[in-house]
Protein backbone atom coordinates (compact mmCIF):
# COMPACT_ATOMS: atom_id res chain seq x y z
CA UNK A 1 0.00 0.00 0.00
CA UNK A 2 1.15 2.82 -0.62
CA UNK A 3 1.24 4.83 1.76
CA UNK A 4 1.87 2.39 3.93
CA UNK A 5 -0.52 0.96 6.83
CA UNK A 6 0.07 1.70 10.33
CA UNK A 7 -2.76 0.79 12.31
CA UNK A 8 -3.72 -2.22 14.78
CA UNK A 9 -5.15 -4.63 12.24
CA UNK A 10 -3.41 -7.49 10.70
CA UNK A 11 -1.54 -7.00 7.80
CA UNK A 12 -0.70 -10.12 5.28
CA UNK A 13 2.32 -8.68 2.56
CA UNK A 14 0.61 -10.54 -0.40
CA UNK A 15 3.03 -10.97 -2.82
CA UNK A 16 0.65 -10.80 -6.14
CA UNK A 17 -0.41 -7.02 -4.74
CA UNK A 18 1.89 -4.73 -6.56
CA UNK A 19 1.11 -6.11 -9.84
CA UNK A 20 -2.63 -6.17 -8.99
CA UNK A 21 -2.76 -2.77 -7.87
CA UNK A 22 -0.97 -1.67 -10.94
CA UNK A 23 -4.09 -3.48 -13.37
CA UNK A 24 -6.72 -3.43 -11.34
CA UNK A 25 -8.98 0.04 -12.50
CA UNK A 26 -8.47 -1.91 -16.01
CA UNK A 27 -10.38 -5.02 -15.06
CA UNK A 28 -14.06 -5.38 -15.97
CA UNK A 29 -15.61 -7.81 -13.86
CA UNK A 30 -18.55 -9.90 -15.99
CA UNK A 31 -20.67 -11.11 -12.72
CA UNK A 32 -22.85 -14.32 -13.22
CA UNK A 33 -25.06 -16.40 -11.15
CA UNK A 34 -23.58 -19.65 -9.96
CA UNK A 35 -25.72 -22.13 -8.38
CA UNK A 36 -24.19 -24.65 -5.63
CA UNK A 37 -26.93 -25.71 -4.22
CA UNK A 38 -30.92 -25.65 -4.75
CA UNK A 39 -31.91 -26.04 -1.24
CA UNK A 40 -32.53 -22.30 -0.73
CA UNK A 41 -34.50 -22.48 -3.62
CA UNK A 42 -36.69 -25.55 -2.03
CA UNK A 43 -37.30 -24.64 1.17
CA UNK A 44 -38.64 -21.06 0.16
CA UNK A 45 -40.86 -22.94 -2.77
CA UNK A 46 -42.39 -24.89 -0.35
CA UNK A 47 -43.00 -22.56 2.43
CA UNK A 48 -44.66 -20.18 -0.49
CA UNK A 49 -46.95 -23.12 -1.52
CA UNK A 50 -47.57 -24.13 1.57
CA UNK A 51 -49.22 -20.56 3.00
CA UNK A 52 -49.88 -17.36 1.60
CA UNK A 53 -47.16 -14.77 2.58
CA UNK A 54 -44.27 -12.74 0.62
CA UNK A 55 -40.80 -14.28 0.28
CA UNK A 56 -38.49 -11.72 0.17
CA UNK A 57 -35.38 -11.64 -1.76
CA UNK A 58 -32.40 -9.57 -2.29
CA UNK A 59 -31.16 -10.91 -5.78
CA UNK A 60 -33.48 -11.11 -9.09
CA UNK A 61 -31.99 -14.70 -10.14
CA UNK A 62 -33.01 -16.31 -6.43
CA UNK A 63 -36.40 -14.14 -6.90
CA UNK A 64 -36.75 -15.96 -10.35
CA UNK A 65 -35.65 -19.18 -9.60
CA UNK A 66 -37.84 -19.57 -6.23
CA UNK A 67 -40.95 -18.14 -8.18
CA UNK A 68 -40.75 -20.61 -10.92
CA UNK A 69 -40.20 -23.36 -8.52
CA UNK A 70 -43.22 -22.75 -6.45
CA UNK A 71 -45.78 -21.39 -9.32
CA UNK A 72 -46.08 -18.58 -8.20
CA UNK A 73 -45.19 -14.49 -9.30
CA UNK A 74 -41.97 -12.42 -9.14
CA UNK A 75 -42.31 -8.81 -8.53
CA UNK A 76 -38.86 -7.30 -9.16
CA UNK A 77 -38.47 -3.66 -9.52
CA UNK A 78 -39.50 -1.22 -12.24
CA UNK A 79 -43.15 0.46 -12.57
CA UNK A 80 -44.73 -2.35 -14.02
CA UNK A 81 -44.02 -4.73 -11.03
CA UNK A 82 -44.91 -2.08 -8.49
CA UNK A 83 -48.10 -1.77 -10.24
CA UNK A 84 -49.04 -5.88 -10.30
CA UNK A 85 -47.67 -6.50 -6.75
CA UNK A 86 -50.51 -4.03 -5.68
CA UNK A 87 -53.46 -5.64 -7.81
CA UNK A 88 -52.86 -8.94 -5.90
CA UNK A 89 -55.10 -10.00 -3.37
CA UNK A 90 -52.91 -11.68 -1.00
CA UNK A 91 -54.68 -14.75 -1.46
CA UNK A 92 -51.89 -16.51 -2.52
CA UNK A 93 -47.86 -16.53 -2.30
CA UNK A 94 -45.30 -13.94 -4.12
CA UNK A 95 -41.64 -13.94 -4.12
CA UNK A 96 -40.99 -10.03 -3.76
CA UNK A 97 -37.91 -7.58 -4.26
CA UNK A 98 -37.22 -6.60 -0.47
CA UNK A 99 -35.39 -3.19 -2.31
CA UNK A 100 -38.18 -2.35 -4.78
CA UNK A 101 -41.19 -3.27 -2.47
CA UNK A 102 -40.17 -3.28 0.97
CA UNK A 103 -41.31 0.18 2.02
CA UNK A 104 -44.07 2.62 0.63
CA UNK A 105 -46.86 -0.05 -0.11
CA UNK A 106 -50.15 -0.95 2.21
CA UNK A 107 -49.96 -4.95 1.96
CA UNK A 108 -52.36 -6.21 4.54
Amino acid sequence: MSPPYEGDKPVWHAATWQEWAEIHTAVQPEPHSVWVSDFLVKDAAEWARSRVGIVWVEFPKLGERIAKTAGVPFYGGGKAASEAILRETGTRSVVASIKAHATGKNFH
